[in-house]
C-alpha cells in the first residue's frame, strides 16, 4: 500500500492599477512657497511636496493640496501587468 501524500495549492493574481483623477486649478498666489519660482520649479516642487502644501490665509490648514487632489472623481483607471500563478507546497500536517 502506498503512502498517501497531499499538497496545498492556491491561485494567485497580481496587477498594477493606475488611476487619474479630475484636474483642479490652483492659483500660485494661494501658496506662498511657490512665489518667485519659475514654471519648471513650480512643477517640480508640487510633484514632490503637494502633501505638505496648504493654502495661505487658511487658518485651519485642514486639507493639503494632495488631499484636495485625492478628493476628485476618477477620470480614468487602467489595470496593467496582470499575472496569474499557482503556489504548491507539501502538506506536512498530513498524518496517515
Amino acid at each position: 500500500m502506498s503512502e498517501k501524500r497531499t499538497f496545498k495549492v492556491c491561485a494567485t493574481e497580481s496587477y498594477c492599477s493606475y488611476i487619474i483623477r479630475e484636474d483642479i486649478t490652483i492659483d500660485v498666489n494661494d501658496y506662498s512657497e511657490l512665489e518667485g519660482m519659475t514654471d519648471e520649479e513650480i512643477i517640480d516642487y508640487i510633484e514632490s511636496n503637494s502633501e505638505s502644501m496648504f493654502k495661505k490665509d487658511d487658518e485651519e490648514n485642514v486639507y493639503s493640496l494632495w488631499d484636495e487632489m485625492m478628493e476628485q472623481d476618477i477620470r480614468r483607471d487602467k489595470i496593467t501587468g496582470e499575472e496569474f500563478g499557482v503556489i504548491v507546497e507539501k502538506d506536512d500536517e498530513t498524518n496517515y
